[in-house]
């Protein structure tokens, strides 16, 4: 386990959100693997619906910047007109499985 990753608790509150979008890019991977473990693989969300969602995993006012980073990133799959989103099923590098691995073995829910 990295520092880094130790270090990503302190981005979460006792109620599971995320209190602040970090400025490091493996936290931002991390927040992001948090969120997409969270989301219900096999629904199709709206767009409002992914917002909302979104919007509840966190304490901050910016839940389109986390929505458009797990698509551009390819956690999450969207329609062309942005009507629709999926959960992407993907196979994760080893960086994102040692993150998601870190997740599930750590008390952050």
């Amino acid at each position: 386990m990295t520092k880094d990753m130790k270090r990503f608790k302190n981005f979460i509150s006792e109620n599971g959100t995320i209190k602040q979008w970090p400025s490091k890019s493996l936290l931002k991977q991390m927040a992001l693997i948090y969120i997409w473990r969270k989301l219900d693989q096999e629904r199709t969300y709206t767009s409002k619906e992914i917002s909302e969602v979104i919007d509840s995993m966190i304490e901050f006012d910016d839940f389109a910047i986390l929505r458009r980073e797990l698509v551009d990133r390819g956690y999450l799959d969207r329609t062309a007109d942005g009507r629709e989103y999926r959960v992407k099923q993907k196979e994760l590098n080893i960086n994102e499985q040692d993150i998601l691995d870190f997740l599930d073995g750590s008390y952050i829910v």
